[in-house]
């Protein structure tokens, strides 16, 4: 069975509106989707919430799934791949923010996943 639906994604809120402080982006993957590769500046934080579906999410060698009501915060400085190995589709939203004064919180704990990942429909 082939899925012809695209990647789509709708800014909400641009930088432009928060002077810089942040853009809120919505975004739909298709089943069986692309992995898509994101690259965090240095003073930049990614804040993903799954509101339906499911993503798989790579970032310094670990792999996690993340399901509807989960919550990834990724931390300056790094790169994830993130793409739906589901059979249904998945929706995000994205949270950038930056560092208002450029300085780094000092804790350099490991990034967080909320709740228990647990795998979805791949066939």
């Amino acid at each position: 069975m082939q899925h012809a639906a695209m990647l789509t994604m709708e800014t909400l809120v641009s930088a432009v509106d928060t002077n810089g402080a942040f853009e809120l982006v919505a975004q739909h993957l298709p089943p069986f989707s692309d992995r898509r590769a994101l690259d965090l500046l240095g003073t930049e934080y990614l804040c993903s919430y799954v509101l339906s579906g499911a993503i798989a999410l790579s970032s310094e060698g670990a792999t996690v799934m993340l399901r509807a009501g989960d919550l990834f915060l990724l931390r300056p400085r790094r790169s994830l791949v993130y793409w739906n190995p589901c059979v249904a589709p998945a929706q995000l939203l994205l949270i950038v923010a930056s560092s208002r004064d450029g300085v780094l919180p000092r804790d350099r704990s490991t990034d967080i996943v909320l709740r228990e990942p647990k795998a979805c429909d791949t066939s």
